[in-house]
């Protein structure tokens, strides 16, 4: 395999973030954060956010693992698809 330049980094590292973020402007609605899983819980209402797919830890960065209509909070955490949720409301 060939080295990649500096400019052929660079748009792969873009798609790469195109790729793993998000924005949900109309809100969604949900079972759980903490399980994919939940289709037996109440409906949880999302306002409007942004979601980065990455694999953050919860413990190392700080970010709670409870819902939270504004600021980050870490969903999913400890699943292979946890995902940093941003509101924006």
């Amino acid at each position: 395999m060939s080295r990649l330049n500096a400019r052929q980094t660079a748009v792969f590292a873009a798609i790469a973030v195109f790729a793993v973020t998000g924005a949900i402007l109309a809100g969604a609605t949900q079972r759980s954060d903490s399980d994919p899983r939940d289709h037996t819980s109440p409906g949880i209402t999302i306002p409007r956010h942004w979601r980065i797919v990455w694999p953050f830890d919860a413990k190392a960065t700080g970010l709670p693992t409870t819902h939270r209509d504004a600021g980050a909070y870490i969903m999913w955490f400890g699943k292979p698809y946890a995902h940093m949720h941003h509101g924006t409301a």
